[in-house]
């Protein structure tokens, strides 16, 4: 791995011309690999797992056959994807119903199939309910430290 970071910061290097010779990685890689770990543990231990109800799985179909995000290239059938999506929007609904006004945030770094996440049909559909599309953690994580520090 840590041959891996050396070609990073020899990359990194060439592109930024301000840096003539690559620094060497700071860190120790096992400390690296111990804190994305414990990281990653306390992420899925502060998870909560749902299963939709089998109408995810007729509205996912649907998607797939009217070629919608994020099913949307001919020949690539992403089912997969569609029920995690039609998942994530039963749960948004009936965390909304439920009374909860916090950001709700979609998470994936697949734009190929999810779209842009500004501007993209995704972003339109959870729009409605309030809710934001993110690539990634870091991202979705400021959106929920903005929206806790500008609550009353």
């Amino acid at each position: 791995m840590q041959a891996a970071f050396g070609r990073v910061g020899s990359i990194l290097a060439w592109l930024l011309p301000a840096h003539p010779e690559p620094a060497p990685f700071p860190y120790d890689v096992n400390d690296v690999k111990r804190h994305i770990t414990l990281l990653t543990d306390q992420l899925i231990a502060a998870c909560v797992s749902y299963s939709g109800s089998d109408a995810c799985h007729v509205r996912a179909t649907k998607r797939v056959v009217h070629r919608r995000h994020p099913s949307p290239h001919p020949g690539k059938q992403e089912q997969k994807d569609c029920v995690i999506f039609e998942e994530f929007l039963e749960l948004t609904t009936r965390l909304r119903e439920g009374g909860l006004s916090e950001i709700i945030v979609f998470v994936t770094p697949n734009k190929n199939d999810y779209g842009d996440p500004i501007n993209g049909p995704i972003a339109e559909e959870l729009a409605v309910f309030g809710a934001r599309y993110v690539s990634n953690l870091a991202w979705a994580c400021d959106l929920v430290q903005s929206r806790a520090k500008s609550a009353p």
